[in-house]
């Protein structure tokens, strides 16, 4: 059936030195789907995206790895659980 989806894109810092929020929504799209149909979205995050605010309360960007997690809700099991697909990951250096 046709219908509209969420795309979100989320950002996890895996190597913070500071506690950081598990996972980040740094992006999204609504889009429509026609039934059967496939669609590519391209998303462009800027550095801004990885940036964290530090123990003195200034915006902080570092080195390190991330993780990439884009799907149609919120990375974790509940999601799942609740029937949404399974969301992609992939490790950023």
């Amino acid at each position: 059936m046709d219908a509209e989806e969420v795309v979100q894109v989320y950002l996890s810092d895996l190597e913070a030195s500071v506690p950081v929020p598990v996972n980040k929504l740094v992006s999204f799209r609504r889009t429509r789907i026609k039934s059967g149909q496939v669609r590519k979205l391209r998303f462009t995050l800027p550095p801004e995206a990885m940036m964290f605010v530090d123990e003195n309360g200034k915006p902080k960007l570092e080195p390190g790895q991330f993780r990439l997690t884009v799907g149609s809700c919120s990375p974790g099991e509940r999601g799942q659980a609740l029937g949404a697909p399974s969301p992609r990951s992939l490790i950023l250096i």
